[in-house]
C-alpha cells in the first residue's frame, strides 16, 4: 500500500514539474555592455594588476557597483572609459625635454 502511493505521488510530481517547464521563461539576454564583471576579470581584460582596477576606481577612471560585498564592473562602462583615456600617438613628446 505503501508503495502505490510513493508511486502515484511520484507520478504527480513529475507531471508538475512537466508543467512548470512547459510555463518557464526563458532568462532575458544580458547585452554585453551590461555584463557585469569582477575587479579580476577587468584587469585581465586590460592587461593590469587588480591594484589598478582599483586604483582606477578610486581615481574615478571607473564606475564600480557593490553587489552582496562583492564590486563590480559594467562591461560597457569599462571599454568606454579606456577608449576615452586613450591618446593619440604622434611619437611626439607633449613637452620638450628639459635640459640641464
Amino acid at each position: 500500500m505503501l508503495e502505490a502511493y510513493f508511486a502515484q505521488f511520484k507520478d504527480a510530481v513529475e507531471a508538475l514539474r512537466y508543467e512548470v517547464l512547459q510555463h518557464q521563461q526563458p532568462a532575458p539576454a544580458v547585452a554585453d555592455s551590461e555584463k557585469l564583471l569582477t575587479a579580476t576579470e577587468v584587469a585581465k581584460m586590460l592587461s593590469v594588476c587588480r591594484q589598478t582596477v582599483f586604483d582606477y576606481k578610486k581615481r574615478g577612471l571607473l564606475i564600480s557597483y557593490r553587489l552582496g560585498g562583492k564590486t563590480y564592473f559594467k562591461q560597457g562602462e569599462v571599454v568606454a572609459a579606456m577608449q576615452s583615456q586613450q591618446q593619440p600617438t604622434t611619437g611626439r613628446r607633449k613637452q620638450p625635454r628639459k635640459t640641464r
